[in-house]
């Protein structure tokens, strides 16, 4: 038996405007290859240039996008995709199936080894195809079944399939581009794209020009230009939005955000995302479990919280509670995970036990990325620990790909950077600490933990899957401790009077289609 699921939408045309939008981000976009696109700050231009099978409504269900029909057998095994008829990419080539197999195959490319490839963990010999156990492709449960017709085969159920076809990772791609221009193929003037806007212009490090893409299958925005600048410093970007050089000024640290949250052009907008501090579990010391106990002890989150300004929430299970599930009819049927309360001498005591002396260490190093709120919150850390352990910390303020080289590499004891929800669960923030995963950071591994986090991806969301994600907290937050939450982060952003309908949901995600300019 197959669910049927089906879904049209109507075109309205919509008043626009040769106005620019203006935006402000604080870091580049690395490129607009989407196979490897992140899900921070800059996941919304992906999300504007493309589309994918599914997007996300209002909600953050999944829904079609470019699949105009979806069918699911009842073992929840198979899928077949009927894709949108008379979608047409920018230069006005035709969609296919194929384009998914496309990039789907490049995502699988063994001699990549992307970290995406973990969203078809489930897909029949992907896993396989990825690892190089099998260079047969055929052989990956990924088919064009016919031009506009696409089938998916997993060797277990998943929940949350259908929001992971949602991802920009999984966007289409052609064939016919990868051939012509290689690896080359993102940059302006090459790419192609679906989505209603299209990269025109990308200077490294300064600015992005995004243009209306006329060919676009769905509503026509109504902003015909988004120019966006690459402004580092939260001061400089607060001063181009009061000359009225810019509409829209994303995020904003606490310390600007503080000083114009009174103002009617401040907004907030909470975050599936939580900033955190991982260890690296490969050097000494923090390879030692009670040492990273006591930093763990030693660390005081409320008076973190205090220095920056009440600007963001707690983070006492490390996954926003939005994302948990239900919680069972009687509240004492579950233990939720809180946090530890502050304690130096015991967290004294623990390195004592482990045999360490602060004395004999030398500096522990912290990385982090070069902007103003990380150097702030990572020299208040390392004051901390200097004063509660005597613990001596080096902060590392460095770029965006020196940062992401080190966490590859396993260099520096300690890293501090934010872990997002691709989607609308707990799944893909847990399974970024499995021991097989790309993302684990902190290269730790726990067989344990590993097969609490595969039970949870098949099971559908109750109380019984609150309780194993709260198992699985247990063994990361207080009995392993490979990473210490900081904070649930929320964006604090400057939205001028004139630009309607832009809404920043927590996924960080921007609908420009949706924006448009007051008269």
């Amino acid at each position: 038996m197959l669910t049927a699921w089906a879904f049209f939408s109507p075109a309205p045309v919509l008043a626009q405007s040769d106005r620019p939008l203006r935006i402000r981000i604080p870091v580049d976009a690395v490129s607009f290859d989407w196979n490897v696109a992140g899900e921070g700050l800059t996941r919304f231009i992906f999300t504007n240039i493309m589309d994918g099978l599914m997007t996300l409504d209002a909600k953050l269900a999944p829904v079609p996008a470019l699949a105009q029909h979806v069918q699911v057998s009842a073992d929840g095994l198979n899928y077949i995709i009927r894709v949108r008829e008379g979608v047409k990419w920018s230069d006005g080539k035709p969609l296919t199936a194929e384009d998914f197999v496309t990039s789907w195959k490049r995502l699988l490319d063994p001699l990549e080894r992307k970290g995406s490839a973990r969203h078809f963990r489930n897909v029949v010999h992907a896993a396989e195809y990825n690892a190089g156990a099998t260079h047969d492709f055929a052989s990956v449960g990924i088919k064009a079944i016919s031009m506009n017709v696409l089938g998916i085969t997993l060797s277990r159920p998943q929940t949350d399939f259908l929001s992971v076809l949602a991802l920009p990772q999984l966007y289409p791609l052609r064939q016919d581009i990868l051939a012509r221009y290689g690896r080359a193929w993102h940059e302006p003037g090459k790419i192609v794209t679906l989505g209603p806007y299209f990269p025109l212009v990308h200077e490294a490090g300064k600015r992005i020009v995004l243009k209306r893409n006329a060919l676009y299958w769905g509503p026509q925005p109504k902003i015909s230009t988004v120019e966006i600048s690459v402004i580092d410093e939260d001061a400089k970007a607060v001063a181009k939005f009061k000359a009225g050089e810019l509409d829209f000024a994303i995020p904003l640290n606490f310390k600007e955000a503080g000083a114009v949250r009174q103002l009617p052009t401040f907004r907030f907008a909470s975050m599936f995302r939580t900033r955190t501090l991982f260890f690296n579990v490969t050097k000494y010391p923090l390879n030692l479990r009670p040492v990273r106990q006591a930093i763990r002890l030693a660390l005081d989150r409320a008076a973190l919280g205090q220095y920056l300004q009440g600007m963001y929430g707690r983070a006492d299970q490390w996954v926003n509670d939005a994302l948990l599930g239900p919680k069972p009819l009687k509240s004492e049927d579950l233990a939720e995970n809180e946090e530890p309360p502050v304690d130096p001498a015991r967290a004294r005591a623990l390195l004592k036990e482990a045999g360490v002396t602060p004395e004999s260490l030398g500096k522990l190093e912290l990385i982090v990325l070069s902007l103003d709120e990380n150097a702030l919150v990572a020299g208040f850390l390392a004051s901390q620990l200097k004063q509660s352990l005597g613990l001596n910390i080096d902060v590392k303020l460095v770029s965006r790909d020196s940062l992401i080289q080190a966490v590859d590499l396993g260099a520096g004891h300690m890293v501090i950077y934010s872990r997002t929800s691709a989607y609308a669960d707990a799944y893909p923030v847990l399974a970024s600490m499995l021991s097989e995963s790309g993302e684990n950071s902190s290269r730790w591994k726990n067989g344990s933990y590993d097969a609490i986090i595969h039970s949870i991806e098949g099971k559908p969301a109750g109380p019984a899957r609150r309780q194993l994600i709260h198992e699985a907290l247990d063994l990361l937050l207080t009995r392993e401790v490979p990473l210490v939450p900081l904070y649930a982060e929320s964006f604090g952003y400057l939205v001028s009077p004139a630009t309607q309908g832009l809404v920043v949901n927590p996924l960080a995600e921007i609908n420009l289609r949706s924006v448009s300019f007051s008269k």
